[in-house]
């Protein structure tokens, strides 16, 4: 058994991009989960306004077992995107310097399961960075340029949709507490359960604003990273530096949704095809001056 498990893991050997987008795919999935707990959580309480008796009690039930399904999920999801990160920041690395990182990787590798590491393979391409330069420190500088490109714009787009869920929560929460108040009165052990779904229906709401609060500032400290950057020559010291806060930045960042990536995913390709075309016509311009 030890020899075939052997024997499979030489087959399976993704590359470190391709395994860090199958960790954070793996833990996009149990934060899915959470956020359909917490779906499960407001929709219990929106049902419980017109209930009453044992119905009353079957709501609350649920809606207590959904939010602690729901930290189970944040707490499964939260160390597979630490590692995810950990192999994002493993990656830039190797790919602008071509360094060997194999002792990082092979304990970063123990912590992910055989199914994330077969599913890996699907994930691998060979033009994950656009960038031409060669490798060392300015390498380095137009990764962490385009990544920060990217995430600030994602963590934009999210933090507004954000935002508008969490408004519209508020509004829902608002509207159930004023429709609650007259029902307080009906018995003391209705109530009680009444104000404990007033509790319970917080934390949804809350998680959402949480989310809008640490997308918007983590793209508005993107921006200033890409804006440090610039395009002078920076010394190999304040360009670790930046990668260093790109990377802290990035690591205590919600993870951005499929759906919002591939929405502005081509739009994004041509603002940065755009950029770079810019930048090289400046460029052209310096060297003829």
């Amino acid at each position: 058994m030890v020899e075939q498990h052997i024997d499979d893991y030489e087959l399976v050997r993704p590359s470190i991009q391709a395994l860090s987008s199958a960790v954070l795919e793996d833990a996009k999935a149990f934060f899915q989960w959470k956020s359909v707990c917490h779906a499960i959580t407001f929709s219990a309480v929106v049902l419980s306004i017109c209930s009453s008796g044992i119905w009353l009690y079957l709501l609350a039930l649920t809606a207590a077992v959904s939010e602690i399904g729901a930290w189970v999920m944040g707490f499964i999801a939260e160390p597979k995107k630490q590692l995810g990160h950990d192999l994002i920041r493993l990656n830039i690395l190797q790919n602008a310097y071509r360094q060997n990182f194999s002792h990082e990787l092979v304990y970063l590798k123990n912590l992910v399961s055989d199914s994330v590491l077969r599913k890996a393979l699907k994930f691998e391409t060979d033009d994950y960075y656009s960038t031409t330069a060669i490798l060392g420190d300015e390498r380095l500088r137009d990764i962490v340029q385009e990544s920060c490109f990217w995430t600030q714009h994602l963590y934009w787009t999210c933090m507004k949709y954000a935002v508008a869920h969490a408004a519209t929560l508020l509004a829902l929460v608002v509207v159930l507490v004023f429709s609650l108040f007259p029902l307080l009165g009906t018995g003391n052990d209705f109530a009680v359960l009444r104000v404990a779904l007033l509790f319970l229906v917080s934390f949804p709401l809350l998680d959402s604003i949480s989310k809008a609060v640490a997308w918007g500032t983590s793209s508005h400290r993107m921006r200033l990273i890409d804006d440090q950057l610039g395009n002078s020559p920076l010394s190999s010291a304040t360009v670790f530096s930046l990668f260093a806060t790109y990377a802290v930045v990035a690591s205590n960042s919600p993870l951005v949704p499929d759906r919002r990536f591939n929405a502005k995913r081509a739009f994004l390709n041509a603002l940065w095809k755009e950029r770079q075309e810019n930048q090289e016509g400046e460029h052209h311009k310096w060297n003829c001056s």
